[in-house]
């Protein structure tokens, strides 16, 4: 960093000169200098430069100080009540009409992308272009069309970046001033408004110029787009989407360039789900389904809004805390390898594998009507009565579902498996014979308890079917430390109980001072804070809480990691216990000795996939290694 800084001394003034000479030219070159201006500023955007051009001129002190908006506002009611030109009165206003090209400019090449589209996909691309026209003209944000010509053909940008100059500078010339640099709401409240008595016709005569280039910019692009046959929305291939593109997506186009990947769409998917997820320091873990991509983040604070994520190609995204789901359809197995190989900066070499494995000589087929048969006997159901918020949102589509009576499942239609889902097998991919492609999802109620299926749909409703969860971080998860001892057993019994049934605090009592005797949890006293105590003794307290619930189904995570050997063998006999009294419990455990003491069948997992299970004789902490390094059964 010293180096770095020692060179920017010696470079940094002749830099700061070059702008500061660069501002001198376009304050005091009248016309010329307003195009060239509003010609930066525009050009400049994508790279983030135009910063250095607009901030200096807007909010000070390039022409005025305390900047152009602070000064026009301050003075609106002398303009206001003076019939001289605006441009005479305030000429540094011609460095604040860089909107216009939102207001008239954009709306006349959203108009030409329109008719440039495909007949029969106009509809779907006025859907698109309608709402971002509004908003750039209403509120002056420009990002999905301008972004869409920089991802497209940059050549239509540049036209773009022109035509705004020559716009502003023209207004200038005819003796436009004000303050300009947002949309049309900043037009009526800043401008027309207060000052249309005494400058109306300069406001006519700007929306007469403004119209004229919404013309310009129609046949410009019209022309420009069907000559070289840019595919803008509604003119790409028929297996393609139509949509605009964000400032992310041509961020990661530019990375995807760098290697070679421009026009790979799962990898552009692949690298913006990355940035959006807060970048590759922000991953902790990465798997995925048949259809999401599962993320566990280090900062979900980091994770960008869910339009992003759709913006991108993304079906939906759901959040719950540090696990994160990207809902990215079919394609996901193929957006999680150029995910991974991000990650691990060896994305050219999975680059070769996905160009080997395509088939781009396959024709594209649009005639995708079906007849498809019952693929379950059984009783059918509303999508939205889906306990999984991706199905009953229909985040990817429409679709049924069927609680079925009989184990048997078929395919709805002739068509090829395309994907079943390693592993669990809940998931299966169908390509059909009019190249129509669908999911099956099996499983949505897979929980059995007691031989009957049951709906998990949320942790109350796993402690209301007798399941009870011990986190693998009972500093984070666990505890409540501000809370007692008392206080922390008597919780999940409490949420049970439910908000009307509060229990006493003579019961509460009662409650705490049989598991603290049960357990041997050393305390002061029930009203002590769970922080003050040790962390073998807090664990007992998690365990109590979720023994005097009374469950049938226990899950401990971890439950002896980070405290002392006494309480460790005292859990491990616990477990022991509860197994003999008929409870059912899932052990997870990273060290093999612990596993060899308290289990009596051990399933080995690498990666979240089972490699295999052992019990009986081959308990032993041979096959356990064998089992762990080869990811089978020794």
């Amino acid at each position: 960093m010293i180096p770095m800084a020692l060179l920017f001394c010696f470079v940094w003034p002749a830099v700061q000169h070059a702008i500061e000479q660069f501002q001198f030219f376009l304050k005091t070159s009248g016309i010329i200098g307003v195009w060239c201006y509003t010609f930066s500023e525009r050009i400049l955007l994508p790279a983030g430069l135009h910063h250095f051009i607009y901030l200096p001129f807007i909010f000070g002190p390039a022409v005025c100080d305390g900047g152009i908006q602070a000064y026009w506002l301050q003075h609106l009611n002398d303009f206001a009540t003076s019939a001289h030109s605006l441009k005479e009165m305030f000429p540094e206003g011609g460095f604040a009409l860089h909107g216009m090209s939102k207001v008239f400019g954009l709306p006349g090449a959203a108009l030409a992308m329109y008719f440039c589209a495909k007949p029969e996909k106009r509809k779907k691309v006025a859907t698109l272009l309608i709402p971002a026209t509004i908003t750039a003209v209403l509120c002056g944000i420009t990002e999905p069309l301008e972004f869409t010509f920089l991802f497209v053909a940059p050549l239509l940008y540049a036209v773009h970046a022109v035509l705004a100059a020559t716009l502003s500078a023209t207004l200038y010339f005819f003796g436009l001033s004000g303050n300009f640099g947002g949309g049309l709401i900043d037009c009526f409240v800043q401008n027309w408004i207060p000052l249309f008595k005494y400058h109306a016709g300069t406001y006519i005569m700007q929306i007469i110029v403004g119209l004229c280039f919404t013309a310009i910019y129609f046949f410009v692009f019209r022309y420009l787009i069907l000559k070289n046959d840019y595919k803008t929305p509604g003119r790409t291939d028929d297996d393609e989407e139509d949509k605009l593109f964000s400032k992310a997506e041509y961020k990661a186009k530019k990375e995807m360039e760098k290697k070679g990947l421009a026009n790979n769409p799962e990898a552009l998917k692949a690298q913006v789900f990355l940035d959006n997820l807060g970048g590759p320091s922000n991953i902790k873990e990465v798997t995925n389904c048949a259809t999401r991509l599962r993320v566990t983040v280090a900062d979900p604070d980091k994770v960008a809004s869910a339009s992003k994520f759709t913006k991108a190609g993304a079906f939906g995204l759901v959040k719950n805390g540090h696990a994160i789901q990207v809902i990215v359809g079919l394609s996901v197995p193929n957006v999680r390898s150029y995910f991974d190989a991000l990650l691990k900066g060896d994305l050219a070499d999975v680059a070769v594998e996905a160009k080997a494995a395509a088939d781009p000589s396959e024709p594209v087929k649009t005639d995708l009507s079906m007849k498809l048969k019952a693929f379950a006997s059984g009783k059918l159901i509303d999508m939205t009565e889906v306990p999984d918020d991706v199905f009953s949102q229909k985040m990817m589509g429409d679709g049924v579902a069927i609680e079925p009576t009989t184990e048997m499942v078929v395919a709805p239609a002739d068509g090829e498996v395309t994907k079943i889902m390693e592993g669990s097998y809940h998931a299966i991919g169908l390509r059909l014979t009019n190249g129509a492609e669908i999911l099956i999802h099996i499983g949505l109620d897979t929980v059995k308890m007691g031989g009957k299926l049951v709906k998990i749909t949320s942790p109350l409703a796993a402690m209301k079917h007798g399941i009870s969860y011990l986190p693998e971080d009972r500093k984070r998860d666990g505890i409540i430390g501000d809370l007692s001892v008392r206080d922390n057993i008597i919780l999940a019994r409490q949420v049970l109980d439910g908000f009307f049934h509060p229990i006493s605090k003579a019961k509460a009592e009662k409650y705490a001072e049989e598991y603290i005797r049960l357990l041997s949890i050393k305390t002061a006293s029930t009203d002590t804070p769970i922080k003050s105590l040790s962390g073998g003794n807090q664990q007992k307290v998690i365990l109590a809480r979720w023994l005097l619930a009374n469950p049938v189904y226990m899950i401990l995570d971890e439950p002896t990691r980070g405290i002392d050997v006494g309480t460790k063998v005292e859990i491990q006999k616990l477990v022991l216990q509860l197994a003999a009294e008929g409870k059912s419990v899932t052990f997870i455990s990273s060290e093999i000795d612990e596993m060899l003491r308290v289990c009596s069948r051990l399933i080995v997992m690498r990666d979240r996939q089972v490699v295999g299970e052992l019990r009986g004789s081959d308990l032993n902490q041979s096959s356990i290694m064998k089992t762990i390094a080869g990811g089978e059964q020794a």
